[in-house]
């Protein structure tokens, strides 16, 4: 659970935030009635495009190639969203094939790295291209037939939160079906904070100008609901961006533990009584030798992950096959037991 804080901040920020703003309904009404709200409103207006754009760049610098198109492919789904003129269908219907499509393009995003994809000029003018003439295209050939499957289908009936059930069920299925995705390490982390942004374009009511209706928003907010979520989105990318840089920085690539620079960073800054224990594996180079280093690596992600288990304080890879323990406010005597009762589970454990 300890994992995976971060992802689990981004989603409580977009559940949250729906609560809070109907709590606050009456004075958003009243704030963008005004001269003044209107005014910031209208200013607000680009401030999704501006948070993509620096998305895009921060993430070109930092080789996140998952991040740079998704960022990319949002600037047009975001003036198609606003009302941007559309050529050759309508823009109900071509607004709502992007509707169908969007959840699906942030967990298909999942797939592309860096090893796929390289994050240059070329990948982000073919992604603008795609983003801009895909959605009407596919509604031109498509986007009549699935109106009519989905009137049949009775999807604009009245359901959860205010909107639609079936659209919310939709969104609702590919967000599981996205977390469920077997992606581990930093980057799967990073993508668990991605998966965050199909709540964040379901409650900013993209689907309220096709179905009349959206979730849990009171009439006369909707565009303020929605520059605010359509701005958290790429804020939520921001983020992932930053934890993707931390974590290069901070944190070991195969045990997933904090490195070296964390500890040192951790040691200047601690005050006070402290304890730290220094972690060897015995005859590790001997083991190597006999079993090869892929069978090296599995036991030390092992001895890593049930230290950070079983010691009781913030585990450190130091290098090769020692960690460090730091046991802040503690005394030696206590660092000490629970040391030696990891030692004995660990001496204990079969790899």
């Amino acid at each position: 659970m300890k994992k995976y804080l971060s992802a689990l901040a981004a989603f409580a920020l977009v559940m949250l935030l729906p609560c809070v703003l109907r709590i606050y309904s009456d004075r958003i009404l009243a704030w963008q009635a005004g001269p003044e709200g209107r005014t910031i409103l209208g200013l607000l207006n680009g401030l999704p495009y501006l948070l993509l754009v620096l998305s895009a760049v921060w993430s070109a610098r930092i080789a996140n190639t998952q991040v740079y198109v998704l960022s990319l492919i949002l600037i047009p789904a975001q003036y198609y969203f606003s009302g941007g003129a559309v050529f050759a269908v309508g823009g109900e219907q071509m607004r709502f094939v992007l509707f169908m499509l969007l959840p699906v393009i942030i967990m298909i995003s999942a797939f592309v790295s860096h090893q796929t994809m390289a994050s240059n000029l070329k990948t982000g003018i073919t992604t603008l291209v795609c983003g801009f003439l895909l959605p009407p295209l596919v509604s031109a050939v498509a986007g009549r037939s699935i109106l009519e499957w989905v009137g049949s289908h009775r999807w604009g009936a009245a359901g959860f939160f205010g909107a639609p059930s079936s659209p919310t069920l939709y969104y609702l299925a590919v967000l599981l079906f996205n977390l469920l995705l077997p992606f581990r390490g930093r980057e799967g982390r990073m993508k668990k904070i991605i998966s965050a942004l199909i709540p964040c374009y379901y409650f900013s009511g993209v689907f309220r100008p096709i179905f009349r209706s959206g979730p849990l928003h009171p009439p006369g907010t909707e565009e303020t609901i929605f520059v605010l979520f359509t701005s958290l989105a790429p804020t939520l990318m921001l983020y992932a961006n930053g934890f993707l840089s931390w974590s290069k920085a901070y944190v070991d690539d195969l045990t997933q533990v904090l490195g070296r620079r964390a500890l040192n960073e951790a040691m200047a800054h601690m005050r006070g009584s402290y304890s730290i224990a220094m972690v060897d594996i015995d005859h590790f180079k001997k083991f190597n030798d006999t079993y090869g280093h892929a069978a090296g690596d599995i036991v030390l992600k092992e001895v890593a992950a049930l230290l950070s288990e079983k010691c009781g304080g913030q585990v450190y890879r130091y290098g090769g096959e020692e960690f460090s323990v730091l046991y802040p406010e503690t005394d030696i005597e206590t660092a000490a037991g629970r040391m030696d009762a990891a030692r004995s589970i660990l001496a204990g454990t079969k790899f």
